[in-house]
């Protein structure tokens, strides 16, 4: 039997809260697949795919509806800002993929690629990424940076945005 568009949804929040950007991206496109007006997976892609380069604008009021709530308002607004991309591709920035590169044994690359993702809004990977740099260098994180403990957070508020879209809200894209 096949997975409910909502199990689905569950799944690919956790890879994407994990930092497992590749089967979150592969999920929610699954999910938008076999529930084409669900916002929530159709906004989570253009999220995600916002990272590496600009979206096409129609994919942009796709989105736009006239019922969203507050909370998806200003999620949307931060897609269409302008905002630090990641170069290469949704795999390159998979934590397994981070994990296998030959740098992966450096905290600093870790940082590193903490700040990046963190500012191109993939918080998950961010925080995926600041945990193993912890990893390395535990005494380095005894007092976490800022951008650290604003990881977990920014997750938390970002899904809540995007989950405050009901599936019930199937209003037609704004004009």
């Amino acid at each position: 039997m096949a997975e409910a568009p909502a199990e689905m949804l569950r799944v690919a929040d956790q890879h994407w809260t994990d930092g497992l950007l590749a089967p979150a991206h592969a999920g929610y496109a699954q999910a938008l697949q076999l529930d084409p007006g669900s916002w929530h997976a159709a906004f989570q892609l253009a999220w995600i795919d916002a990272s590496f380069g600009p979206l096409d604008p129609a994919r942009v009021r796709e989105l736009t509806r006239p019922d969203l709530p507050v909370e998806a308002r200003a999620v949307l607004k931060v897609l269409v800002a302008p905002r630090p991309t990641l170069a290469g591709e949704v795999a390159d920035w998979d934590l397994v993929a981070l994990r296998a590169r030959p740098e992966a044994s450096k905290v600093g690359w870790w940082t590193d690629k903490a700040t990046k993702s963190g500012h191109a809004g993939q918080y998950g990977v961010s925080l995926a990424c600041w945990h193993e740099a912890e990893h390395l260098a535990p005494d380095r994180f005894f007092d976490p940076p800022s951008e650290m403990q604003a990881a977990a957070q920014q997750i938390e508020n970002h899904l809540r945005a995007v989950r405050s879209v009901r599936a019930s809200s199937r209003a037609k894209p704004a004009g």
